[in-house]
């Protein structure tokens, strides 16, 4: 089970105690005549949870392929939409009529008046 993996720590200690049942609580090693034919059966069962582990595996991969495709997707579509939206700023601002600032300046006396007779 799960548990008795956690425990073990991995999958290795797991298999040697497995194997380790096999020999104190079966006839696994001594009931077979062939060492050949005990190891066929364990590569039997080996080979049919292999190809579902591969199957896993690769659903798995696919899985994330098509995420990472999807993140990607909205990433990209989201950058489109902010550029757009900058752009379109930017044409409006463009648009807009442009505020200056107007500094009066001294009014300059382009007439000349006459002098008044007592200052000549």
């Amino acid at each position: 089970s799960v548990n008795l993996a956690q425990q073990a720590g991995s999958i290795e200690p797991l298999l040697d105690s497995f194997f380790g049942f096999l020999l104190r609580k079966t006839d696994f090693y001594t009931g077979i005549a062939d060492e050949k034919e005990a190891e066929k059966m364990v590569m039997k069962y080996f080979s049919k949870y292999s190809k579902q582990g591969k199957k896993k595996r690769e659903d798995e991969a696919e899985k994330n392929r098509l995420a990472d495709e999807e993140r990607k997707r909205r990433a990209a579509e989201k950058r489109k939409k902010e550029e757009e939206e900058f752009n379109r700023r930017q044409e409006e601002l463009k648009s807009q009529p442009k505020i200056e600032e107007v500094v009066d300046e001294e009014p300059k006396i382009t007439e000349v008046v006459d002098e008044p007779k007592w200052l000549r």
